[in-house]
């Protein structure tokens, strides 16, 4: 047998979104027993990444493991390894924040353990050619990477040992590269199957030594694995014993001692790169061709390898996720926004020569910096195997951070700070959007995207009241839906009648809709992804992706509860779920259609570009004032379509919590115009639904927000959570009708479907019946209690 050198980490990373009860918890069950059973097996050598989350706790809550964790770094056992602080993607973040989350986390270590930090951890393997300078300039010697990376730049597998030296602009850094064998390892698997691993490994070569890094968090699926059951020893007990009884070929060693002890496997400069199991979360329908040749290619017995499969991914660095969410992508600029004002706050304290000034505007950029720090871990802007993107809770909770580290920011600038506007390319689309900020509000208007408002922030919450999602499609719901020809309903056209199916359980589809004409000569326009992998496809890739060691929501057993998935449909959106979305509606529009998307839409203005007319700023009122000539296709019988003019104001308020939207819709044409007009909002904070959390209506009724309604006459509605004390009060004017329509999404979360709430759309109508000529004002008017 063949000597081998391992070096094994294991990585505590918790988003800073989870309660605090939660990662106590998490730390008594997953990092208490791992020190206990590091102190048995003085021989091992073991590697620790712990996020901040956990070494805030160590500090407060945990200190005798603190000093356990010390004594074992002391005597050579136990590495610590460094990292972003919060555990951030650090190409995606300004580089000065990425450079001060690495150094705070380097110093946190080393006072808490009083040892010297010289590695990193790369998060999600998102490798990009600018970090070697920036990880150097944070103090770090080396750093650990997902092995695709190394892969991409053109090694083999049996190439991804010892480590490899890169730099940029003269920054030398050694960079350990994960075997790709031994990635996935966690309890699922059992010791004697990782033992096999490692002889296998050290059979191709007669001396080397590999990298290894286990996710503790995957512990948490495997309850008895670091504690003891009745029948079988934990886990990593089981391990390290293993590891332990075959010392005479298999050698365990840390990072930093390797470094030191031995020389580079050579020179390299990695591309830009993200690991399998990400790049996978970004595989849309429109790879099936890809996949389908992928799938033939396994089953017929040809050679294959996690490298064939990157030309059917849908980008290769981290910020592709940017473009699959929008969501992900509007928070992400909101962060870039805010580092912007922390820095701005940095500059004033350095320019201050008043002491006592001085002091109190450090304070202000500490604090303000450690929320912006926890708003820039990676969960709330992409995809994971915990759910990501996806948990309203998560985007909740760093957006919560931001708006209060820009609180920070506004109470130390002066007063005329907290009352303002400013026209800027918030999201670099090259569009102008409008940001406006009161003592009370904040909000981002959006002319491009039918003047809607993309954000509406609470500075006492703090939230987001409009942190909701957009249903777009995913690869997995091919896993359900056995139909991919759903129409999108051509906006003057009726619509398709449907037969809908309910969950049966693992073999039948969600939603089977059966599509034929009614009329002779209507014309249906297919879904986008019309030729997207049926579902035996779909399982079939998840036995590829799942024999490659690539984890994807499609490699979890197909099952579905049928209690849980009920009645619900897979719905798409055609436009980004913003609020005051302006729409014209056909009269073949139901509450039903407008659920699943599918209704006749019959102006050209939601997602359409408004002009920005002017910004008044008078006084204690902001009005931003948008205007938008389109085109109404039923004006009148016999006619294609009328000209309207619609012109909106928003108007903000200096004193109170309050906004106001108000609307004039003018008839251009000579003719008359007959339609329906509706304003559409989504609204939601953290995704919380429970019987604290409701609508209450203008005659004292109660609704729950899983609920679908229509209310014929409506004056006023409130959105209530008691739990954080908000009441949001909305009154259309003159009275409407009303829709409430919850918005829910099926997403993987810990391997298992799940339905996530994702917050509730509001949309209040009027008939619309204008002469030609004829002008027609409305309003919705919205006051926040807290």
């Amino acid at each position: 047998m063949n000597n081998l050198h391992l070096m094994l980490g294991l990585r505590y990373s918790f988003s800073p979104s989870e309660p605090r009860s939660f990662l106590e918890d998490a730390w008594a069950r997953l990092g208490s027993p791992v020190l206990q059973v590091l102190g048995q097996f003085p021989q091992l050598r073991i590697a620790l990444h712990i996020s901040g989350t956990i070494l805030d706790l160590l500090d407060t809550t945990f200190q005798e493991d603190a000093l356990l964790l010390k004594e074992l770094v002391g005597a050579g056992q136990v590495e610590a390894i460094a990292g972003g602080y919060y555990d951030p993607v650090l190409s995606a973040i300004p580089e000065r924040d990425a450079l001060g989350q690495v150094q705070l986390s380097r110093r946190k270590l080393e006072s808490l353990l009083s040892a010297t930090v010289n590695g990193s951890w790369i998060l999600h393997g998102a490798w990009d050619p600018c970090l070697p300078r920036l990880l150097v300039k944070a103090g770090m010697r080396y750093a650990v990477l997902d092995g695709w990376a190394f892969r991409q730049a053109g090694l083999a597998k049996s190439a991804l040992r010892g480590f490899y030296m890169t730099e940029r602009e003269g920054a030398a850094l050694a960079l350990f590269p994960l075997h790709e064998d031994l990635a996935g390892t966690d309890p699922g698997d059992k010791p004697s199957q990782v033992l096999a691993r490692l002889r296998r490994i050290s059979a191709l070569e007669p001396v080397g030594s590999i990298s290894c890094f286990i996710d503790a968090r995957r512990f948490l699926d495997h309850p008895g694995c670091l504690l003891p059951g009745d029948k079988a020893e934990p886990w990593l007990v089981a391990l390290v014993r293993i590891l332990a009884r075959n010392d005479h070929w298999l050698k365990t060693n840390t990072f930093w001692q390797a470094l030191r002890q031995g020389m580079p496997a050579g020179s390299l400069y990695l591309p830009s790169s993200l690991n399998p199991a990400m790049l996978a979360q970004l595989m849309t329908p429109k790879h099936s061709s890809g996949l389908s040749m992928l799938s033939r290619l396994k089953r017929t017995g040809q050679s294959l390898e996690a490298s064939d499969i990157t030309t059917f991914f849908g980008g290769g660095p981290w910020e592709a996720f940017l473009t699959r969410h929008a969501e992900a992508n509007r928070l992400h600029k909101r962060m870039i926004r805010a580092s912007r004002e922390v820095a701005r706050l940095a500059s004033l304290r350095k320019q201050t020569r008043n002491p006592k000034q001085q002091q109190t505007i450090t304070l202000a950029w500490e604090l303000a910096r450690r929320e912006l720090y926890r708003s820039q871990t990676a969960a709330p802007y992409s995809h994971d195997y915990w759910g990501g993107v996806f948990s309203g809770a998560s985007r909740h909770e760093a957006y919560a951070a931001l708006l209060r580290a820009e609180m920070h920011v506004l109470r130390t600038f002066p007063a005329r700070e907290r009352f303002r506007f400013q026209r800027a390319d918030y999201d670099c689309d090259r569009n102008v959007e409008v940001l406006v900020t009161t003592p009370f509000l904040g909000a981002i208007v959006d002319p491009d995207q039918g003047g809607s408002l993309a954000e509406l922030d609470s500075w006492a919450l703090p939230g987001n009241l409009l942190n909701t999602f957009t249903r777009r499609e995913q690869l997995w719901y091919s896993l359900f839906n056995g139909n991919h020809n759903l129409p999108a309903l051509v906006r003057d056209r009726p619509p398709f009648p449907g037969r809908i199916h309910d969950a049966t359980g693992v073999v039948e589809p969600l939603v089977d809709l059966e599509i034929w004409d009614t009329e002779e000569g209507i014309e249906e326009q297919r879904h986008p992804h019309a030729e997207a992998p049926g579902r035996d496809e779909i399982q079939q890739l998840a036995k590829d992706l799942a024999a490659l060691g690539v984890w994807h929501p499609c490699n979890s057993p197909i099952t579905v509860d049928p209690t849980a998935f009920q009645g619900r449909q897979m719905a798409l959106d055609r436009f980004t779920r913003n609020s005051f979305m302006d729409r014209f509606l056909g009269e073949d529009a139901t509450l039903r259609n407008f659920a699943m998307g599918q209704f006749p839409e019959e102006g050209d203005f939601v997602g359409s570009s408004y002009s920005l007319l002017r910004v008044d700023h008078h006084g204690s009122t902001i009005r931003v004032n948008l205007a938008r000539d389109g085109f109404v296709s039923s004006a009148v019988p016999g006619m294609d379509r009328g000209s309207v003019r619609l012109v909106k104001r928003y108007i903000f308020l200096k004193t109170r919590p309050v906004m106001a939207v108000e609307y004039e819709i003018t008839n251009r044409y000579r003719e008359p115009l007959a339609s329906r007009f509706g304003v559409e909002l989504n609204l939601n904070l953290d995704s919380s639904r429970g019987e604290k959390q409701y609508l209450l209506f203008d005659d004292g009724t109660r609704m729950d927000l899983s609920q679908e309604l229509e209310r014929e006459s409506c004056s006023h509605v409130t959105w209530i959570d008691e739990d954080r004390g908000i009441r949001f009060k909305l009154s259309p004017e003159p009275d409407s009708r009303l829709w409430v329509v919850p918005i829910e999404t099926v997403a993987p979360v810990r391997g298992a479907f799940h339905v996530s709430f994702q917050g509730m759309c509001l949309l209040f109508s009027w008939p619309m019946s204008l002469w030609g000529e004829e002008r027609r004002e409305l309003a919705v008017r919205c006051r926040l209690e807290t």
